[in-house]
């Protein structure tokens, strides 16, 4: 019998402590993140609730060949 296999993961938290980024080991993390899915199978990876402000990592993902599909955002007003 058929049994459904699971192609895609979601990423939750992922980050370097700030004395570490930007000397290459954020970039090894993320490779090999990626590299450890692929290798379990993963087809699709979805990295969620990373803000628009955080150029750096939206930045990197964009270089990994990762694209957005989906925007949330949190308005405020007083009432």
């Amino acid at each position: 019998m058929y049994r459904r296999k699971v192609h895609q993961c979601r990423l939750l938290i992922m980050g370097m402590v700030p004395e570490y980024r930007g000397r290459g080991a954020d970039a090894i993390f993320y490779v090999e993140t990626t590299r450890a899915a692929l290798a379990q199978g993963y087809k699709r990876m979805e990295g969620s609730w990373i803000l628009e402000t955080n150029t750096m990592m939206n930045l990197i993902l964009q270089r990994l060949g990762m694209q957005r599909y989906k925007t949330y955002r949190v308005y405020e007003k007083p009432l």
